[in-house]
């Protein structure tokens, strides 16, 4: 009951969509695996997300053909001070990373989401922030 009281406090409702636990996936940096723990504890206050294929299923659709992945030899640093090579998770926009933010800044034009910042920015120009959050093991 107390995590349900908790839940319903922060404005969560009992069941959610697969857009909203995949927005919820993507919102707090989980990989599968974590979103499968919250997931059961979620269950336990009677709480549910969309199913995991469904969500897999629409991430794979608004991927589209934007995303490929592929195995590439990386160095790693290991314990004892050493470097080995293996192969590691490397993935990259296709056809290129231009045609991907058009893409984006289009779809997000459509829906109302663009605005201009009072001359901070100006009008012939738009920025865009790129990130990565490096990890122990993977660069997110």
């Amino acid at each position: 009951m107390e995590k349900q009281q908790l839940l319903l406090s922060a404005g969560i409702t009992k069941e959610m969509k697969p857009e909203e636990g995949l927005a919820l996936k993507a919102g707090l940096g989980l990989p599968w695996n974590k979103l499968r723990s919250l997931r059961r504890w979620l269950k336990e206050a009677g709480m549910y997300i969309g199913s995991e294929r469904k969500q897999r299923a629409l991430a794979k659709e608004l991927i589209g053909d934007n995303l490929e992945v592929e195995l590439t030899p990386f160095s790693f640093k290991v314990f004892n001070g050493g470097e080995e090579l293996r192969g590691a998770p490397h993935a990259f926009t296709t056809p290129s990373l231009q045609h991907k933010l058009v893409q984006l800044l289009e779809e997000n034009e459509r829906e109302g989401k663009l605005f201009w910042h009072d001359g901070m920015i100006p009008s012939s120009e738009i920025w865009v922030k790129l990130g990565g959050d490096k990890g122990v093991v993977h660069l997110k």
